[in-house]
């Protein structure tokens, strides 16, 4: 074989391990830089059936309506860059087994259905929600023992996990962009008939596969309820709804003596906290309480109301937050996140159905297209490039 040829084979190959051995979120941003002084929340309503959105500059926060069904009993949120996703554990909720997306804006737009394959005849429930928010994947975890993933425009539903824990967690899920992780907490355990608490998982993401769950620490939080993950030191904020609300459990596991539990201060008002979602850039992070919304520092004080809402029970249950926009703005920011025409404010939801996606054993690599794309052009004026000098050369 001529040299020429030797070469551009060996630089091919040495190209096509390189594309294929990129993670999966190449491009990620800083970690230190996760989260941001403007955001807006996205809240359910389990009373209502409804996801409240407003911005967390003014407080209290005025909320509008972003999606209603009074009959959803609606309890889960997550969003990506440019979408949100939602979903249902209340046991005669009209979207049970069922996650619906829409694009981000003020108020929902097309959204397209993901429901999760049946267990012989019964439906799943989904008590976790979370999201790849630079990936474009939500994850959902549901009481048949599975948790799953799907794009976020709804294809490429496919099982991420099969493990006996999963069906204990309730709302405590978090996927950490930056590192690449999900972590998961349950909400308690059965020992002998008592009630003990719950224990803290993590497993990592690479590419289209999961890793066996760790244990991050055995008998974690009592009722643990909300977990948030700060991607810079792999610290963990974890709420629990077992009384007396009077404080958050905060754990690092490179230090296994690290537990700790931190009171609110001012102390709350109302019962249940819930759902964390933490921003290490300006060290806070938000829960909610059934009737109230908060944002609290990392060490629990300046704890600021956001949302005041009308139920004490059934109420307030799920967070996310869209960081770098604001209401006036989020729009035109999301959908500069999709590329597309940003969606009018004051259109209506309609719903369109996806037909149930066939399981999918592995995912696919659209994200990293332009790399290979990219490369395969530079190989090919490189190939060209020697093969005119060797021509040159020869004719010499």
């Amino acid at each position: 074989m001529p040299k020429i040829f030797r070469l551009l084979l060996a630089t091919s190959l040495s190209f096509c391990m390189v594309f294929f051995a990129l993670p999966a979120h190449a491009t990620t941003p800083d970690p230190t830089m996760q989260g941001g002084t403007e955001g807006v929340l996205f809240v359910t309503e389990m009373t209502d059936g409804a996801i409240y959105i407003g911005d967390f500059k003014s407080t209290p926060t005025p909320k509008s309506i972003f999606w209603q069904d009074t009959a959803s009993s609606v309890n889960q949120v997550a969003v990506t860059s440019g979408y949100v996703a939602w979903a249902s554990n209340g046991g005669g909720s009209n979207i049970r087994g069922k996650v619906l997306i829409s694009p981000i804006a003020t108020t929902a737009g097309t959204i397209t259905t993901v429901s999760l394959p049946l267990t012989g005849s019964t439906v799943p429930v989904i008590h976790a929600l979370a999201a790849d928010y630079f990936g474009e994947r939500f994850y959902a975890a549901a009481s048949d023992n599975k948790i799953y993933s799907f794009k976020s425009d709804g294809t490429d539903l496919r099982i991420e996990l099969s493990h006996s824990s999963v069906m204990k967690i309730r709302w405590g899920m978090w996927v950490d962009s930056y590192n690449n992780t999900l972590t998961y907490c349950t909400f308690s355990n059965y020992v002998n008939g008592a009630d003990t608490p719950g224990d803290l998982f993590q497993f990592t993401i690479t590419g289209s596969t999961v890793s066996a769950p760790v244990t991050l620490k055995a008998n974690f939080l009592q009722d643990c309820d909300g977990v948030g993950v700060d991607p810079v030191d792999g610290k963990v904020f974890a709420a629990s709804s077992a009384a007396p609300w009077a404080s958050f459990a905060t754990y690092l596991p490179s230090d296994p003596s690290s537990f700790a539990t931190i009171a609110y201060n001012p102390v709350l008002t109302s019962t249940a906290p819930s759902s964390m979602f933490v921003s290490h850039s300006t060290g806070k992070f938000y829960f909610t309480t059934e009737q109230y919304v908060h944002e609290a520092n990392f060490d629990g004080t300046q704890v600021r109301t956001l949302y005041v809402g009308t139920h004490t029970g059934a109420g307030f249950q799920n967070l996310a937050v869209y960081y770098g926009a604001t209401i006036a703005n989020i729009n035109s920011t999301a959908a500069a996140a999709r590329g597309d025409v940003p969606q009018s404010s004051s259109g209506t939801s309609s719903i369109s159905t996806s037909s149930s996606p066939s399981l999918a054993a592995t995912g696919d690599r659209t994200g990293t297209a332009p790399y290979f794309f990219a490369g395969a052009a530079i190989l090919f004026g490189l190939g060209m490039l020697l093969l005119r000098n060797t021509i040159i050369r020869k004719r010499r």
